[in-house]
């Protein structure tokens, strides 16, 4: 993979909120593709209903960092490495719709401990992934349920799965969205990957940008989910990388393969 950028954006102030935001930074790792640029077109996806995806939450980082989170359990929260890396506590809010707002559903957590994988490389961005243990357990109810976790051996390719969170909905966005919205594409092999990308391990997995359809800034951490495996939704992927030239146009999404890291989640779990 060629240089990696980490673009730091500072969210605009919105005047009347009630959460101020305007001191976090949407997280996100981007890396500069080998194919130059198609013509840019807007960032894909809509709003989601209310509590469509009660599993993500939104994670705040020693107050200056946003990324996004899905509940696996009552006292544990996965994410990626990059959002949490050197961290020194998280706030994590699951239960919301809008973001900016205090929601009666919403749930606000601190984390007790954090555990990054030990194989975490910011260099080649392999090993993204993070848990969250909560100092108190959540409330699991309509708007907070766990997601099942794929561990699996298919590589999906060719299957659509989605992507949600609170990330800019265009490259022209000066902010995170106030609401939490949805998007969905194919997962496509890694060898087609590669071709934008260079040499990718088996523990990524990439989802199409065809259409300007994808993650973005903020996103980050957050859940790909597959509707429909073994009879249920499952999480398959967690928000890594996107491409430098802007998430809008059109070049591949790229996840850390979530069956790939399901001992080493399990192994973690808050007990």
């Amino acid at each position: 993979m060629k240089s990696i950028v980490l673009v730091v954006l500072a969210l605009a102030v919105l005047a009347q909120a009630d959460r101020d935001l305007s001191k976090f930074t949407p997280k996100h790792i981007t890396v500069r593709p080998k194919r130059p640029a198609p013509i840019p077109r807007i960032v894909g996806g809509q709003e989601a209903n209310r509590h469509q995806f009660p599993h993500q939450c939104a994670l705040f980082i020693d107050g200056g960092s946003f990324c996004g989170c899905s509940v696996i359990d009552s006292k544990t929260i996965l994410t990626a490495a990059h959002c949490v890396d050197g961290a020194r506590s998280v706030e994590v809010v699951c239960g919301a719709h809008n973001i900016r707002q205090e929601e009666s559903t919403q749930q606000v957590r601190k984390s007790s401990d954090l555990k990054v994988h030990e194989g975490w490389d910011s260099w080649q961005i392999i090993n993204d992934v993070a848990l969250i243990h909560l100092s108190e357990p959540l409330e699991l109810n309509d708007q907070v349920q766990p997601i099942d976790l794929y561990g699996g051996s298919d590589t999906l390719d060719g299957q659509q799965a989605t992507v949600s969170g609170w990330g800019r909905p265009s490259d022209s966005s000066s902010g995170i969205s106030d609401v939490l919205r949805h998007v969905s594409n194919d997962i496509i092999s890694n060898k087609v990957c590669e071709s934008y990308y260079g040499s990718l391990p088996e523990s990524v997995v990439c989802l199409n940008g065809q259409g300007g359809r994808g993650s973005c800034n903020g996103d980050s951490g957050g859940p790909l989910i597959h509707d429909n495996l073994d009879g249920g939704k499952k999480e398959v992927g967690v928000v890594s990388f996107g491409s430098a030239f802007g998430c809008a146009i059109g070049y591949p999404s790229a996840y850390s393969r979530v069956s790939h890291f399901l001992s080493w989640i399990n192994q973690n779990r808050k007990a």
